[in-house]
């Protein structure tokens, strides 16, 4: 796989790779890969035979991912959209599998110094939120969703929202950086026997 990363576009970091080693998949599901930057995540995932929709709010990313899909020879396999989060996917749209590695560090609240690329909001964990409350509309009942998230932000609010929504999580994997530790979550819906 080769990528490029374009001027303003979040690079592969610790935190994509994390996703990219633990991604499991048949190579026959339906991907939404959330805030896809360089669409690293679903080239990946449309380099094992899925077909894969990534999101970005950065028109610059969606170009970057488009390329780097067309040069890895998977443009068939994968649809670049810009837009916020998932407000532009229609109801009845529904996902095998959903990966996000979004903005997770807190805000200082100096926009100054808070970088769009980074910034989870107050608490690390607004667009974790926002993708999380979509999560019934957008995936599938023996769906999974797998997110990353920070030491530093306020992941124990993550953690109980999960429990209160009927969704089962672990955390898959962890890496230790000198200033934070990262947690790769897998979510599924808990089903229910009758």
């Amino acid at each position: 796989m080769v990528i490029y990363v374009w001027e303003g576009v979040y690079p592969p970091s610790d935190d994509t790779f994390l996703l990219l080693d633990n991604l499991r998949l048949t190579g026959k599901e339906l991907v939404l890969d959330v805030g896809t930057g360089t669409g690293i995540l679903a080239i990946k995932c449309a380099l094992k035979g899925c077909y894969t929709i990534g999101i970005d709010v950065c028109r610059k990313a969606v170009c970057n991912a488009r390329y780097n899909a067309k040069i890895n020879g998977v443009e068939n396999l994968t649809c670049f959209l810009c837009g916020d989060a998932t407000t532009m996917l229609r109801s009845g749209c529904k996902f095998d599998v959903i990966i996000m590695n979004p903005p997770y560090l807190p805000s200082t609240g100096d926009p100054r110094i808070d970088e769009p690329l980074w910034n989870g909001g107050p608490h690390g964990i607004s667009l974790t939120l926002r993708v999380l409350n979509d999560v019934d509309r957008l995936l599938k009942d023996d769906g999974k969703l797998y997110f990353v998230i920070s030491s530093l932000s306020d992941y124990t609010s993550i953690l109980s929202k999960l429990k209160t929504m009927g969704l089962s999580s672990k955390v898959l994997d962890k890496k230790k950086l000198w200033f934070e530790e990262l947690f790769l979550v897998e979510v599924r819906k808990c089903l229910t026997s009758e």
